[in-house]
């Protein structure tokens, strides 16, 4: 009898702990679910911290890693004045392109004695071909190009552009060469500091053996990369000079390549320097399939830099007067990186 009873006490006893032991496993559960979720509200994930960076997987021998993508860059959009008189001018000229209509008496109504301007020769009758110089949303100016419908680029009656900009309450035009509207994907490049220079540098790509490129290319030239220097002053739009920034021609017996780089540096007092590079490779060889190559290669190089200090007229300098300012100029003592000629 006497073991029977502590045999029940013994069972009691572990039902007793084994209940205890649930007990607090339960509030354990309960305290960790009574802890809040945090949430970090949308701005203040802006501030948080970067998330720690983890070593790449190691490479197996022989194998190279892919480099990450380069982040494209975000296009600069400079500030520009206000420009309702020269947005109403643009909206005519394409309502009348879209009406087929004659495009001179709009430039007339906004220009006031265009036909006595000595400098201009527009057409009779006329389409306007436009582009807009907008740096984003901004827009600076434009370059327009009345042309008689069925005319050549280039030649009679679609030869002469207009760069148009507002000025206050004026518009101000100014020629310019027709090339430039012969040219596709047209490529903005404000300076880096443009608020200070105004420099717009327009490159784009033409077809050779058409009348805008006759100057330069040869019979086998597909294309011809071109260059627009441009500086939008406060009244008007200056076009300053042209560069061939790049062709390749190959004729029997003949090859030619042109190119020409730029690049922008900040000197020690704040002026701005646009570094210009070009290079010309020529080679001559004999054509006969049975002779020796007899191949004959000239190089020549040229580099040239446009000051642009603020408030003054632009000065280029080349030879001793380029060799003197970068010896003043620490970040001109590496122009140029690269020369073509010293392979």
């Amino acid at each position: 009898m006497r073991w029977i009873v502590l045999g029940s006490l013994f069972i009691f006893m572990g039902a007793c702990k084994s209940t205890g032991s649930k007990q607090q496993g339960a509030g354990e559960g309960r305290k960790t679910d009574a802890v809040p979720a945090v949430t970090t509200p949308e701005p203040a994930m802006k501030d948080a911290a970067p998330a720690a960076k983890t070593d790449p997987a190691p490479v197996a021998p022989g194998k190279t890693t892919k480099p990450p993508a380069p982040e494209k860059a975000v296009p600069t959009e400079w500030p520009a004045p206000p420009m309702p008189r020269l947005v109403a001018l643009l909206a005519a000229l394409q309502e009348a392109n879209k009406a087929q209509k004659n495009v001179i008496p709009v430039l007339q109504e906004y220009f006031p004695g265009i036909d006595e301007n000595k400098d201009l020769t527009l057409p009779v009758d006329a389409e306007a071909r436009i582009i807009e110089l907008r740096s984003g949303t901004q827009l600076h100016g434009a370059f327009v190009l009345p042309c008689r419908k069925g005319a050549q680029m280039c030649e009679t009656d679609c030869d002469q552009g207009l760069a148009i900009k507002q000025a206050g309450s004026e518009l101000v035009l100014a020629p310019i060469s027709a090339e430039l509207f012969a040219g596709e994907q047209h490529r903005f490049d404000f300076s880096p500091d443009f608020p200070a220079t105004s420099v717009l540098l327009v490159q784009y790509t033409i077809q050779s053996r058409i009348p805008c490129s006759q100057d330069f290319g040869g019979e086998y030239t597909d294309k011809v990369e071109r260059a627009h220097l441009f500086k939008i002053g406060d009244r008007r739009i200056v076009s300053y000079e042209k560069f061939t920034e790049g062709y390749d021609s190959s004729d029997p017996g003949h090859h030619e390549a042109v190119s020409t780089s730029f690049s922008w540096h900040q000197g020690s007092d704040g002026t701005w320097y646009l570094a210009i590079g070009s290079s010309e490779e020529e080679s001559f060889s004999d054509t006969d399939p049975d002779g020796p190559a007899n191949r004959r290669t000239t190089c020549r190089t040229s580099r040239s830099v446009l000051v642009m200090a603020p408030k003054k007229t632009w000065k280029q300098l080349k030879g001793d007067a380029l060799e003197r300012l970068q010896k003043q100029e620490p970040v001109l003592q590496g122009f140029p990186k690269y020369d073509p000629c010293q392979k």
